[in-house]
């Protein structure tokens, strides 16, 4: 029953996501593959406590455990990343964020911004290096973008 409920909670975070990455408009002078979302690359997990929802996870749940700090820790599921961070005032406990990578995040800020979407700025590169923002859906739920 455990893991039943688990998958469903699964679908049930992901399906939005899924279903915006198919419809993302693309600006017919740039190259499709450039703009369209290439995956669902993670979903994250804010925690009350890092060392608590690690062990969930890994000893409960089982998922293989790729690496914890205390600031970020991440699990293998085959093809999209479970991660763990600290919760804040912005992201409380207990609530979740999903990313997508494109290959061309420029080209997908613009012709998203130019669609209608909305993004908390332009794409920025981070402390550990790859660009990144977040765009919100139509629910106000934010959606990170990476590029690779």
């Amino acid at each position: 029953m455990r893991r039943r409920s688990l998958t469903l909670i699964s679908v049930t975070l992901l399906m939005p996501a899924a279903t915006m990455c198919q419809t993302v408009p693309v600006n017919p002078k740039t190259d499709a593959t450039s703009v369209s979302p290439s995956n669902l690359a993670y979903v994250i997990v804010y925690v009350a406590d890092m060392k608590r929802s690690v062990a969930f996870y890994r000893d409960r749940v089982r998922l293989k455990l790729k690496f914890t700090s205390p600031q970020w820790s991440e699990f293998d599921t085959g093809g999209t990343i479970l991660a763990l961070h600290p919760a804040g005032p912005k992201n409380p406990a207990g609530t979740s964020e999903v990313g997508i990578t494109v290959t061309n995040l420029d080209a997908f800020y613009q012709s998203s911004t130019a669609a209608g979407v909305v993004f908390s700025g332009p794409p920025k590169a981070q402390s550990y290096g790859a660009p990144l923002t977040q765009m919100q859906d139509p629910d106000g739920a934010l959606i990170s973008v990476g590029g690779r």
